[in-house]
C-alpha cells in the first residue's frame, strides 16, 4: 500500500468532521491522539481534571493510538487535529520534509529519575561499553532512541556502536529474552523495571549520553493546521503546561489515571519510577536528541528551532 492509500486508509477510521477556523470563546471540536503511557499521558490528565475547559477548551475528544508512526499518519491524513510523538519521529519527518510542528513538550528525560535503563542478566559477564561490541541488543523501535542511546553510550564509553547488533522487542518480551540468552542485554521501560530487576541488572543509563536532561516526546500537529488555529494551539500549549506542573506535583493522583488508562496493577505504578514532563518547549532541551539522529541516521543536523511552532 502507498503512502497516499496507507493515509485514506487510517483517515477512514475517524469519522469526525475536519476543524473549523477558531475564534475566541467559540467551542471548537479538538481532536487528539496519544498513546496510553506515562510519558504521553497528558491529555488524559487533562481530560479528567478540567486542565482543557480552563483553557476554554470545551469540546475535545481523545483517541488512542499505540505507536508514534500510527500518529503521524494520522496527523498527516488531516484525521486528527494534535498527537504526542517522540522527537527523533518528529526530526526524522522534518529531514522528509512533513510539515509537522511541535507545540508542548511531553516527556523530559531526567538522569535523577531515568525511566528507560539498558538491563543484562544477572550473571552476564558484560561489564563496560567495549564488551558489548558484536552482541545483540533489544530495543523496542528501531532507528528511533531506544536503538540511538545505546549506540551513543556504547561510543561515549570506549565501545564501537557499529558493531552492535539491534532486535526489535518490547519491554515484556526482554523479560524473558534477556535472562535467556536471546539477546545480550535490551533497553528496559518503565513500568517494567522493577520486574526485570527480579533476573537482570542495571548496565547504564544509556539516556545520559545524549544529555543529562532533554524533551523525549513532543504535542504535534500540521504546520498549516497550526497556523490557521493559531489560537487553538495557543491554548492547548496553555494547558498542556498547566497538567505539567500538576502532574510533576501530583503522582498520587495521576497515577489513579495511569493504572486506568494502562491497566497496570497498583503496587506496580507505586514503585515504577514516574514520568517527568516538560513545562517549556525548549529548543536547547531538543537539540540534543536532534543531534543524535542525525549523527547515527547519517544526515546532517539542524536547529532545533525549526520543529518549534513560532505562531
Amino acid at each position: 500500500m502507498d503512502r497516499r492509500a496507507s493515509l485514506a486508509a487510517i483517515a477512514g477510521g475517524f469519522a469526525v468532521p475536519l476543524l473549523g477556523r477558531s475564534a475566541l470563546g467559540q467551542d471548537v471540536p479538538l481532536r487528539l491522539a496519544t498513546a496510553p503511557l506515562d510519558v504521553s499521558a497528558q491529555p488524559y490528565y487533562a481530560l479528567k481534571y478540567g486542565f482543557f475547559k480552563n483553557a476554554g477548551l470545551t469540546n475535545v475528544t481523545l483517541e488512542t493510538i499505540g505507536t508514534g508512526a500510527a500518529m503521524a499518519v494520522a496527523v498527516a491524513a488531516g484525521a486528527i487535529d494534535i498527537a504526542v510523538t517522540n522527537i527523533v519521529g518528529l526530526a526524522q519527518a522534518y529531514e522528509r520534509n512533513v510539515p509537522f510542528t511541535m507545540i508542548a513538550p511531553a516527556g523530559l528525560y531526567s538522569s535523577s529519575a531515568p525511566t528507560s535503563v539498558l538491563m543484562v542478566k544477572n550473571d552476564s559477564p558484560l561489564k563496560t561499553a567495549a564488551d558489548l561490541n558484536g552482541k545483540t541488543l533489544g530495543a523496542s523501535g528501531l532507528r528511533g532512541v531506544a536503538q540511538f542511546a545505546p549506540m551513543a553510550w556504547v561510543d561515549q564509553h570506549g565501545g564501537q556502536s557499529s558493531t552492535l547488533k539491534f532486535v526489535e522487542l518490547t519491554s515484556p518480551e526482554m523479560l524473558s529474552a534477556i535472562p535467556s540468552g536471546k539477546v545480550d542485554g535490551g533497553l528496559i521501560i518503565e513500568p517494567y523495571i522493577a520486574e526485570a530487576k527480579k533476573t537482570m541488572r542495571v548496565f547504564a543509563n544509556c539516556f545520559d549520553a545524549i544529555a543529562p536532561t532533554f524533551i523525549i516526546s513532543a504535542h504535534f500537529c500540521n504546520l498549516a493546521w497550526a497556523q490557521a488555529h493559531a489560537d487553538i494551539v495557543k491554548r492547548y500549549a496553555s494547558a498542556m503546561q498547566a497538567t505539567a506542573v500538576w502532574a510533576n506535583a501530583h503522582h498520587d493522583l495521576s497515577a489513579e489515571v495511569l493504572i486506568d488508562i494502562a491497566h497496570l496493577k497498583p503496587d506496580v505504578v507505586k514503585v515504577m519510577t514516574r514520568s517527568i514532563y516538560g513545562e517549556k518547549l525548549d529548543a536547547a532541551q531538543v537539540q540534543p536528541v536532534v543531534d543524535v539522529t542525525a549523527k547515527y541516521t547519517g544526515v546532517p543536523t539542524f536547529s532545533a528551532t525549526k520543529l518549534i511552532f513560532g505562531g
